[in-house]
C-alpha cells in the first residue's frame, strides 16, 4: 500500500499544479472580460462579475448608479490599458476559491463641471490622486481640466469550489472594514503581503 502511494505521488502533484493552472486560465480568461466591460462602461456586464457576497452590503443597484450619478455630477472617468500582472496561488476556504489578482490599469478623469474646474478642488483631487497612486503616476492636464493617472491596483478573484466562474472584488486599503467582511481572515493571511508578516 505504501509502495502504491509513493508511485501515486507524483501524479497528484501533477494534479494539482494542473488543477491550479487550469484556475489560472479561468481567471485570466474572465478578467479579460470584465476589464472590456470597464472599458466600454458596461456597468451591467460589471455587476454580473462582481463577488455576489458584496451586494449583501451594497446594493447592485445602488452600486450602478453610483458610476451613472459620478458623470452626471462632473467627473466622467475613462477606464482603459488594463493590464493583467500576476495570479497569487489558489487558496480554498469554506467551499470556495480565493486568489489576488494584480493588474495595471490606466485612467483619465475628465472634470466637466464649473464646481470640479475651481482651481481649489482641481488642487485637492491633486492632492488625494497623489496619496492614492504616487505623485509620479498622476498627470495633471490644467488646458483640459483632466488627470492621467497609472495605477497598479489587485484585487480578490473568488469561485466556488468545482466551478469556473470567478467574480472579483477590489482590494482596497482604505475599505479594509469591507474586505474583511467579505474576506475570510484566513484567505487574507495567507494572500495578503502585509497580513502575512504580522
Amino acid at each position: 500500500m505504501k509502495k502504491a502511494f509513493f508511485l501515486l505521488l507524483p501524479f497528484l502533484f501533477l494534479f494539482l499544479k494542473t488543477n491550479a493552472q487550469t484556475d489560472r486560465d479561468a481567471i485570466r480568461k474572465r478578467v479579460r472580460e470584465y476589464f472590456e466591460a470597464t472599458e466600454k462602461r458596461d456597468w451591467k456586464g460589471v455587476m454580473d462579475m462582481i463577488y455576489p457576497k458584496l451586494f449583501s452590503y451594497i446594493g447592485k443597484e445602488d452600486m450602478a448608479q453610483v458610476f451613472k450619478d459620478m458623470e452626471s455630477e462632473g467627473m466622467n472617468i475613462e477606464m482603459k490599458n488594463f493590464e493583467a500582472k500576476s495570479i497569487s496561488d489558489i487558496v480554498v476556504f469554506g467551499g470556495e476559491k480565493f486568489a489576488l489578482l494584480n493588474y495595471d490599469v490606466g485612467m483619465t478623469i475628465f472634470l466637466t463641471s464649473q464646481e470640479f474646474r475651481d482651481s481649489s478642488v482641481q488642487a485637492n483631487l491633486k492632492t488625494s490622486f497623489e496619496t492614492s497612486y504616487g505623485a509620479d503616476n498622476i498627470i495633471h492636464n490644467k488646458a483640459n481640466y483632466s488627470f492621467d493617472i497609472n495605477a497598479f491596483r489587485s484585487m480578490f478573484a473568488v469561485a466556488r469550489e468545482g466551478s469556473d466562474e470567478w467574480f472579483f472584488v477590489e482590494n482596497d486599503p482604505t475599505q479594509d472594514e469591507l474586505t474583511a467582511m467579505l474576506i475570510p481572515e484566513e484567505v487574507r493571511r495567507q494572500l495578503l503581503p502585509m497580513e502575512k508578516k504580522n
